[in-house]
């Protein structure tokens, strides 16, 4: 049976007691170690001898390309040459590296080092826009050839996404330069403003009557519970889609009600600590009772190896504003809402800045290490009691 890339998911940073190998069709297959790290393999004879090409690294290289391989592959021991041969008769000074050997470099040395969340970024952002693009050796790439790339990432996606390329590419290759994989790149006489545009200053604040009719949307929606959950606790506790999406069951304190974010996991490198509300206490409840025998994370993904994507949010967001006559929002938005309407309301701004989990700035921060643990659960508190106020509104109440 071939091989997909559900099943290579399902594989991937998996722990084993032995190396494992899966067949796929011809003559391809992924050597899967201990640890969960995924190769594909060509298999091969010559000389009479069996033998095995390492092709690249899951996800890395995607098993589409990797299937792309396989006919040059074929054609070199066809032509009497052995393949590790023939790719080693090219040394790092001699060789003329693509875009696609940069990324592989780049992600198997440089972007395991980064927290998760952007590890994933990486991985999806250049897996889908930038692999098997160019085929180019990279240091001969013109500066008009990576403008029409970026043209048509922006004609395929949007602006801010081919923009944000433009950063990532010049990391990976900044980072091939370093170590001496590449000389020189044009890449770098690019202006990163030149190309597509930049996010812009958000100020959409959805009003708890239109967060409402999202919420009502989000549960009429056909998809996986923890993909629901996931945004609904976004909106109920203000805290960043990373730090959601990456919680992980150890972080909760059930006993004291607490949600404990690690600093590592934090955007500010700082721990937050954070009361969990009712209904807030309620989806990790759930969440645990449907999860926690198949995954450490809270909101887990489809192969509960991982912690649920943030493509896997985007998506489900996308859908339910596509059936909502509303002005467009994003769950970052949820933030700003919280924020603003609690102070609104009379909470402090400290304690709203506390549930965002911002640093308090200039001399506060140094003397008062306080949580305000009673003060952040008295404002979430209000904050659910404001969104259940309103769940008799209809669209019409608009």
């Amino acid at each position: 049976m071939s091989l997909s890339d559900t099943k290579l998911r399902s594989l991937l940073n998996k722990p084993f007691d032995s190396i494992r190998v899966f067949k796929d069709r011809d003559s391809m297959s992924v050597r899967v170690s201990p640890k969960g790290k995924i190769v594909f393999q060509y298999r091969y004879r010559f000389e009479g001898k069996q033998r095995r090409y390492d092709m690249g690294v899951y996800p890395a290289l995607s098993l589409s390309d990797a299937r792309k391989l396989v006919p040059t592959l074929r054609d070199i021991v066809s032509s009497g040459c052995d393949i590790k041969e023939y790719y080693s008769k090219d040394s790092i000074e001699n060789a003329q590296p693509s875009l696609d050997d940069c990324i592989d470099l780049f992600m198997s040395k440089y972007v395991p080092k980064l927290r998760a969340s952007t590890q994933s970024v990486y991985y999806y952002s250049l897996g889908k826009h930038a692999k098997g693009k160019i085929k180019t050796p990279v240091e001969d790439v013109t500066k008009p050839e990576w403008y029409r790339f970026f043209d048509e990432v922006e004609k395929n996606s949007t602006g801010y996404v081919a923009q944000t390329l433009v950063k990532q590419l010049k990391t990976c290759l900044r980072y091939c330069s370093e170590r001496g994989f590449i000389k020189k790149h044009s890449l770098n006489d690019i202006a990163t403003k030149s190309v597509g545009h930049t996010s812009g200053i958000k100020d959409r604040t959805p009003s708890i009557v239109e967060i409402q009719q999202i919420l009502r949307e989000i549960e009429r929606s056909q998809c996986l519970v923890s993909t629901k959950n996931t945004v609904k606790f976004i909106v109920l506790t203000g805290a960043r889609c990373g730090e959601v999406r990456e919680m992980e069951l150890s972080d909760i304190d059930f006993e004291n009600k607490l949600w404990i974010l690690p600093a590592d996991k934090s955007k500010t490198n700082v721990k937050i600590i954070r009361p969990l509300a009712p209904q807030a206490l309620s989806i990790l409840k759930e969440q645990v009772e449907l999860f926690s025998e198949f995954s450490r994370f809270a909101f887990p993904s489809a192969t509960y190896q991982n912690a649920i994507s943030p493509q896997t949010i985007n998506k489900f967001c996308r859908a339910v504003r596509d059936r909502m006559n509303l002005e467009s929002w994003t769950v970052h938005d949820f933030r700003r809402s919280i924020s603003t309407i609690l102070v609104d309301k009379g909470v402090e701004p400290y304690i709203a800045e506390k549930l965002l989990g911002h640093s308090l700035g200039s001399v506060f921060s140094i003397y008062n290490k306080s949580n305000f643990i009673t003060e952040q659960l008295s404002a979430y508190t209000q904050w659910e009691m404001l969104l259940s106020s309103m769940n008799q509104l209809t669209y019409k109440d608009i």
